[in-house]
């Protein structure tokens, strides 16, 4: 997503972004709330509204920087949304290769001057 946003491709940004909400973060918020999985059906009854916000927050209009907001969002929506998963299943995960990409990432964006 994000080379896509550096590159212009706004629109397959926008689309991957969507992709993310609907194929993990959907999935994941029904697991860890122990529902079954619904998609967006009646999602904005069962999201308590901190969680609706955040969710609402990797929603951007066609834009670089918002895009890249809303692309931030996500990585941090995601990032609780595993620690939560993994702390349900017992699972751990190695965070420094994640954190090496996100520094990566904040200094191309800064380089781009965007």
């Amino acid at each position: 997503m994000f080379g896509k946003i550096v590159r212009g491709e706004l629109w397959e940004a926008l689309d991957g972004i969507h992709t993310i909400r609907r194929d993990a973060f959907l999935p994941t918020l029904d697991w860890t709330a122990g529902r079954p999985h619904d998609g967006y059906r009646r999602l904005e009854t069962k999201l308590d509204p901190e969680m609706a916000e955040r969710l609402t927050g990797t929603l951007a209009p066609l834009e670089a920087g918002a895009l890249y907001e809303a692309l931030q969002t996500a990585i941090s929506l995601y990032c609780d949304l595993r620690e939560s998963l993994f702390e349900l299943r017992g699972l751990t995960f190695d965070p420094a290769p994640e954190e090496e990409m996100e520094d990566e990432m904040d200094r191309l964006w800064a380089a781009c001057g965007t």
